[in-house]
């Protein structure tokens, strides 16, 4: 279980962690970031890593000569927190090892901290010109990690893992893209600050405790690591380690169409195979190599087994199931509630809609209710079968309800788009569940609530599109996006409307559209399109809709559509343009429901319980974690 959802409160991560293991035979927790004398501060004044728990925008004075101790003052509530963690891998005999890893260029956003890298250059993500650490601050620099990695095992950790992949700070040194220095730690020497970290940490826990280091596998941009460069660095840090942590990329290599890291875009492009550079490194380097990224199933635990790898690191595969690794080992992957790469579990709070307790086990476990009600729940879409499962195996007697002939709501609109096929294993899995456990009652439009008996009635029938927003003369076909979804190709051009919808839905739209060789123009109501989606997945969507020829205009409103004309108002400014379109889509935000809000209202004697987009319309893993909370609380 490799290091993620490092932002968790300490007790919600506890719980997190408990509820996965027994399991993973090591667990690789986040444990801090080294801190240092940056001889640009004024006198006396030290950064606290980035993960102390107490301020994540701490700083500390730091006395002169006595550094290192107030730094150890610092670090203690994480040391604490590391016991507790150890204390529960042990006892289910697993063991724990404290990541160090720093940030380096990225610290800016991480804790508000200053960028800091070997060189002063920028990267693609986040565009920051970052310090250009001096001789003296590399010096300060390797004495802290040794230093935290001396407080990680007194913790009672059985081990460290130094982290030098992703373009973060370490990296960032051993890459020739990142590092210009042409001195010591440069050129030729752009591995001796690593060596020097490596050799100092094995010096201080001893020769027993378990030492391993993250790298690229390569980094996928030009002039970066290759997978021959990693082996052969590997094989120089080889002496001090126990294994070597093998994952994809870097933040950069968007501008030449790389995926990058694991998290990026994994719904959007296909990840290449690690297996061929785990074995190139592993000959080189002769110690265990682990491979990170991209596992969410029990086939890619035994593709990357049989293709060389000696351990497999997991980290959404067990956000989306607490139990993947006792599956995977007991020989059921077909139970897996395998990760459909959504992003959710990137943002802060995090969320996962497939797996709505993970980070929220204590709240979402489920137990016997004291008494068996009858539960009527209406809408079979992700809130509505959230609600309904989790309320069954309370104990309830459960009906579902849906119009459709098929469960899934939206989200079986949402599925029929290539780029999310793979959340259709989510789809089947939440079918499956509630056709084994629920009475299920499809073509069934419920709107007398007198006519269902139950003592408890959920209305969960979703978000219909809102209103156009403009007006039309009928000279070109209006549609929406579940148009598009369901298969409807308009003539074009065609003028995707995103309003103020902050999502993808706009642009996924487009890539469809465009896909099969419509010329489609995207009009936002936004000062930038798509704000709510994780960075570097818009980034490369953008991209993929550049080369597909689609038009993004933002600040921009349809006012009317004319003579074959759509009539734009510029939010900005207030000049209007006219653009020439065959047809309309709608994707811009939806609206409850309502007949949520008649029902609601209707005067019935028992209360309607209204969740998901009924309520108020937003994101899948809104609407799932709403369900869930309902139908526990019954």
């Amino acid at each position: 279980m490799t290091p993620h959802l490092g932002r968790l409160s300490s007790a919600r991560f506890l719980d997190y962690l408990r509820e996965r293991l027994p399991g993973p035979g090591i667990v690789i927790t986040p444990a801090g970031a080294p801190t240092y004398a940056a001889t640009s501060y004024p006198d006396g004044i030290g950064t606290l890593p980035p993960s102390y728990r107490g301020d994540q925008d701490a700083v500390l004075p730091r006395a002169a000569g006595g550094g290192a101790e107030v730094a150890r003052s610092a670090w203690a509530p994480i040391g604490s927190f590391l016991a507790q963690q150890a204390a529960i891998a042990h006892e289910a005999g697993a063991l724990l090892l404290g990541q160090i890893h720093h940030p380096g260029a990225e610290r800016s956003w991480d804790a508000l901290q200053p960028s800091v890298a070997p060189s002063a250059s920028d990267g693609e993500w986040p565009t920051l010109r970052p310090h250009e650490l001096s001789d003296a601050e590399v010096d300060d620099l390797v004495a802290a990690y040794v230093a935290n990695a001396a407080w990680i095992v007194a913790a009672g950790a059985d081990g460290v893992e130094v982290h030098a992949a992703h373009g973060y700070l370490l990296n960032r040194f051993l890459s020739p893209h990142y590092n210009r220095r042409t001195a010591r730690y440069g050129g030729e020497h752009r591995w001796a600050v690593l060596h020097a970290i490596l050799a100092g940490i094995r010096a201080a826990i001893g020769p027993t405790a378990l030492l391993g280091v993250r790298l690229p596998a390569w980094e996928q941009v030009d002039g970066g690591l290759t997978s021959e460069d990693v082996a052969a660095g590997a094989a120089g840090c080889a002496p001090w380690l126990s294994y070597l942590n093998l994952s994809l990329g870097n933040h950069d290599g968007l501008a030449a169409g790389r995926p990058v890291l694991a998290y990026t875009t994994p719904w959007l492009v296909e990840r290449p195979s690690l297996s061929a550079a785990a074995a190139t490194v592993r000959a080189a380097a002769g110690v265990p190599v682990l491979v990170t990224g991209g596992v969410t199933s029990a086939a890619d635990v035994e593709a990357l087994l049989a293709g060389g790898a000696d351990l497999v690191g997991i980290a959404r595969a067990v956000i989306a199931d607490a139990g993947f690794a006792r599956k995977v080992l007991a020989g059921d992957g077909a139970a897996i509630a395998e990760c459909i790469g959504c992003n959710e579990c990137t943002y802060v709070p995090f969320s996962c809609p497939v797996n709505p307790a993970a980070g929220r086990e204590a709240e979402l476990r489920i137990t016997a209710a004291a008494a068996q009600r009858t539960v009527a729940v209406v809408g079979g879409g992700p809130a509505g079968l959230a609600a309904a499962l989790a309320a069954a195996e309370r104990g309830h007697r459960v009906t579902l309800y849906d119009r459709a002939p098929r469960l899934g709501g939206r989200l079986a609109e949402l599925v029929r788009d290539p780029a999310r096929v793979r959340w259709t294993s989510w789809l089947d899995r939440l079918t499956a569940q509630a056709t084994a456990r629920l009475d299920v009652r499809l073509g069934a439009a419920v709107e007398d609530l007198a006519a269902l008996d139950a003592d408890v009635v959920v209305w969960a029938t979703g978000a219909v599109p809102g209103p156009p927003g403009f007006t039309t003369d009928g000279s070109a076909a209006v549609l929406t996006s579940s148009d598009v979804l369901a298969g409807a190709r308009p003539p074009g051009p065609v003028l995707v409307v995103g309003g103020t919808e902050p999502h993808v839905d706009p642009l996924l739209t487009a890539r469809l559209l465009a896909a099969d060789g419509l010329p489609v123009r995207v009009v936002s109501e936004l000062v930038t399109v798509a704000p709510a989606v994780e960075q570097r997945t818009l980034n490369h969507l953008l991209r993929l809709l550049s080369e597909l020829g689609v038009e993004i205009t933002t600040s921009t409103q349809v006012a009317a559509i004319t003579g074959g004309a759509a009539r734009t108002v510029a939010l900005l400014s207030g000049r209007t343009n006219e653009v020439p379109v065959g047809a309309v889509v709608l994707a811009h935000t939806r609206r409850a429901d309502p007949l949520a809000t008649r029902i609601a209202a209707s005067g019935h004697d028992r209360p309607v319980h209204v969740v998901g987009d009924a309520l108020a319309p937003r994101r899948l893993t809104h609407a799932v974690l709403e369900g869930a909370r309902f139908g526990a609380s019954l």
